[in-house]
């Protein structure tokens, strides 16, 4: 059906983007001693590593306890607080891996009030990864944002979320008129798109379609 090509073709274009610069790579000694107490599952030996002066160790920290999975959401969750916005940014990047279900209350306060634009962002981006449902009013309100990122980003996870891409640009009224738009199309299909991502969270398969 027409509805499923749709959501199949703007899953795999958003798939194909890159989402956040790179920490470190593989030989290099400080990733190997980060992904050693990762192999430990050693979260508490990897928060400690998050106040590192050096951003890098912090980085690398943060990505290791996301890949720790949900055994990791409270550090992750007191790394979305840090007074250091690219420890944030990191966390924010990090939390899909650690998070279940269509609810992110921390992320989606960090898109709606964190202070640095990449901070707000990064949480956007994640929370069409993780396809937030839940969180719809959140992306809603990122697309009208100040900075012109974040309204991308928060365009590019409601894409992800519902298989369409919207035009937020223009001006503020026209943004609102899309907002209002998007919103009479969420009544229509969220609960379509609930069924379909509790069916198969990964990829397009064969959700009910009207």
């Amino acid at each position: 059906m027409r509805w499923i090509a749709r959501l199949a073709a703007v899953l795999g274009l958003l798939a194909a983007a890159g989402l956040m610069p790179g920490c470190g790579g593989d030989g290099d000694p400080e990733v190997d001693r980060i992904n050693r107490l990762r192999d430990q599952k050693n979260a508490a030996a990897l928060e400690r590593e998050i106040d590192a002066q050096d951003p890098k160790t912090s980085c690398l920290a943060i990505r290791a306890l996301g890949q720790l999975g949900p055994q990791a959401r409270p550090q992750i969750e007191k790394a979305m607080k840090n007074p250091r916005s690219e420890v944030r940014q990191e966390a924010a990047v990090a939390y899909p891996h650690i998070a279940s279900g269509p609810a992110a209350p921390v992320l989606a306060t960090a898109a709606r009030t964190d202070p640095d634009a990449i901070v707000r962002a990064a949480a956007a981006t994640s929370l069409g990864r993780m396809r937030a449902l839940d969180e719809m009013e959140t992306l809603l309100a990122a697309v009208q944002d100040a900075d012109p990122l974040v309204r991308q980003r928060a365009s590019d996870a409601i894409a992800r979320i519902m298989g369409a891409q919207y035009d937020f640009g223009g001006t503020e009224e026209q943004r609102r008129r899309t907002v209002a738009e998007v919103r009479r199309a969420w009544r229509q299909d969220s609960e379509m798109l609930r069924k379909y991502y509790q069916t198969k969270p990964g990829q397009p398969s064969k959700p009910s379609a009207p």
